[in-house]
């Protein structure tokens, strides 16, 4: 859960032939099985125009992924600003806040292990966005 998951594809989903071998493990375990989920917001919450665009160009990175991984891969919008950054794997999750209007690129996050009561409460909350959330 993000503002456009652009860098997120960037750095884990990089299907450019000449990327790094490391920028690639999340294609490689969607080949193997492995299940993602982001969720976004609409383009109209996101809060500048250059959100905007860099948002249109990860949805059709999206679109090529979920291309080639139909049922491992889905992405989808709810509708309502950012507040918080998401991003579970195994048993570790990093949440961390979204401020609108600013770069969360360097913004602080909390690692925690997704079985604490901590991280719970922001697991619970993706899961309620995500049955509340549709595709584009």
């Amino acid at each position: 859960m993000g503002v456009t998951g652009s860098r997120f594809m960037e750095h884990f989903a990089n299907d450019d032939k000449n990327a790094p071998p490391n920028s690639k493990v999340l294609l490689e375990a969607m080949s193997k099985g492995v299940q993602v989920r982001i969720l976004i917001p609409k383009p109209e919450f996101l809060s500048s125009e250059s959100e905007k665009r860099i948002g249109e160009n990860a949805r059709a990175r999206y679109i090529k992924i979920k291309e080639s991984y139909p049922k491992n891969f889905h992405v989808r919008y709810f509708n309502h600003v950012p507040a918080h950054s998401v991003f579970l794997v195994d048993d570790e999750c990093i949440v961390g806040p979204i401020f609108p209007e600013l770069s969360s690129k360097y913004t602080p996050a909390l690692y925690l292990r997704s079985k604490s009561p901590f991280a719970e409460k922001y697991i619970d909350y993706f899961e309620h966005e995500w049955k509340k959330s549709f595709e584009l």
